[in-house]
């Protein structure tokens, strides 16, 4: 039997649905993320199952940097479809921008679980680890980043500091030379292998790392530098 009363609501509902979207979207545009919050949330009284408004909105209260409304979208995104990955890392990102180490952990596992190929996944759950001070499964999540991507230099300095608090000196210079072989222009780098090398005594190529952090913008006043280097 057919009715078209019901069949007419639900055009409706799509229609309004669509425009809500399309307003959302408009408002993004043109940078007004209350605005597209707005509309992605009249999306979500039409359609409580809607999980992509809820992503959309938790993504752009993320950007806001309202990380607690932002993971309770993402579970709430997570409700309607369990296998969504990228709420998932995100949500386990804001936990780390909240500094809740250990249930980003948990989320990140799930990613992994779902998408074992995820490089940042590995990458961040070493970065909650070396948070908690688990440096060796920081590790372990780090040589595995790095298995699937060599070339990731965030991730050699990331893993180059906990060897550091391992007092692997030797692997950890090993780690700030691969970093920077792969990104020469990242300062930071400079500045921590400069530190370490500092610490270990070899002032020649300390002072070397700390000209080259300040040569790239870093802030290291020079009487700093001459008394350190002199």
């Amino acid at each position: 039997m057919f009715f078209p009363f019901f069949s007419t609501l639900n055009y409706c509902y799509c229609q309004q649905i669509k425009e809500f979207n399309a307003c959302a979207v408009e408002k993004l545009i043109n940078k007004d993320s209350l605005g597209a919050i707005e509309f992605f949330s009249r999306v979500i009284e039409v359609n409580p199952k809607d999980s992509l408004a809820y992503f959309d909105r938790g993504f752009i209260k993320d950007n806001l940097k309202d990380y607690k409304c932002a993971i309770v979208d993402y579970s709430k995104q997570i409700e309607v479809d369990k296998g969504s990955v990228d709420s998932y890392f995100l949500r386990g990102l804001a936990k780390i921008k909240l500094n809740d180490f250990e249930h980003a952990i948990v989320d990140f596992d799930k990613v992994v679980d779902l998408e074992p190929s995820n490089v940042d996944a590995f990458y961040n759950r070493g970065i909650s680890n070396a948070a908690l001070s688990h440096f060796a499964t920081a590790i372990l999540d780090y040589d595995q980043a790095l298995r699937m991507r060599p070339d990731y230099a965030e991730v050699f300095d990331s893993r180059a500091n906990a060897k550091e608090k391992m007092k692997d000196d030797t692997g950890a210079l090993s780690d700030y030379d691969h970093a920077i072989a792969f990104d020469p222009l990242n300062k930071k780098y400079y500045l921590q292998r400069g530190a370490l090398e500092l610490r270990l005594h070899r002032k020649k190529n300390a002072c070397a790392d700390l000209k080259k952090y300040k040569e790239l913008g870093g802030t290291l006043s020079d009487p700093k530098l001459n008394k350190i280097c002199k």
